[in-house]
């Protein structure tokens, strides 16, 4: 039988000096692993640029097909050198996904199409894909000027045609956030990275109004490493300015 006696719990000076240093080690390691546990469930924490559209003029189908588009691309990561493709992240605008019959944009006239509105959500990702200064390998501009972007900075997309295709740079992943909110009837993207890479470009515009009816617009874009003489011609479009008259008399201006 065994039989307690105080010298079974006596303690050493040096184990009292042990278990304080072990006991201010941990307080030392509890914010470090509180931070590596933030990142390590949200590494996409450093926003790297936002664009942020006013979706209020816009029917109720095309926000239905803006948000629909929106949740597709919501989270999509792109690794170091990786090339984005709205047309292969966002999938197929048919009836049989989900779209909606919505105004949209169609060559030379206006027309309700599956999908109709998501114009929005590329022409916000090509915007921000500029300003972190991301290469841009396709992107086609609208023949008439939107209702919610700025002529321009506008890019048009049609599954199995025209599409938006950037590349990421950085030595980082980037992840895209792309919201919508119905309090605001607005539609957010944002490009996340692990941490600020570099400031953003600097983007500027040239008008140059043509006949009654079209308008030429240059897109410039200034690196953040680049001086004022460096900025560059990203594109240079013709568009349609003028409104016309549709078969019921209405005014045509469908285009979101």
């Amino acid at each position: 039988m065994l039989k307690s006696t105080a010298d079974n719990f006596d303690v050493t000076g040096d184990e009292l000096n042990l278990g304080r240093r072990l006991q201010t080690l941990g307080l030392l390691l509890l914010p470090i692993s509180l931070i590596g546990f933030y990142f390590y469930n949200r590494p996409f924490a450093c926003q790297l640029t936002q664009i942020k559209v006013d979706t209020s003029m816009l029917t109720t189908a095309q926000k239905f097909n803006i948000e629909k588009a929106a949740k597709k691309l919501d989270g999509v990561i792109l690794k170091p050198g990786q090339q984005f493709s709205f047309n292969g992240a966002v999938g197929p605008r048919t009836p049989a996904a989900g779209y909606l019959d919505a105004p949209t944009y169609v060559a030379d006239g206006s027309a309700n199409t599956a999908g109709g509105g998501i114009c929005v959500v590329s022409s916000a990702l090509y915007q921000a894909a500029l300003l972190c200064d991301l290469p841009i390998k396709e992107r086609v501009a609208h023949m008439k000027v939107m209702q919610t972007v700025k002529p321009g900075l506008d890019a048009t997309v049609w599954y199995g045609g025209a599409d938006l295709k950037f590349v990421n740079k950085y030595q980082k992943p980037v992840e895209i956030d792309c919201i919508t909110d119905e309090s605001t009837e607005s539609l957010t993207v944002k490009l996340m990275s692990e941490q600020k890479v570099e400031e953003n470009a600097q983007i500027s515009t040239r008008e140059f109004p043509g006949n009654n009816s079209t308008m030429a617009v240059e897109i410039y874009k200034q690196s953040p490493a680049a001086d004022k003489a460096a900025a560059i011609l990203v594109s240079r479009d013709l568009y349609r300015t003028s409104l016309k008259a549709t078969a019921d008399g209405k005014t045509d201006n469908a285009s979101p």
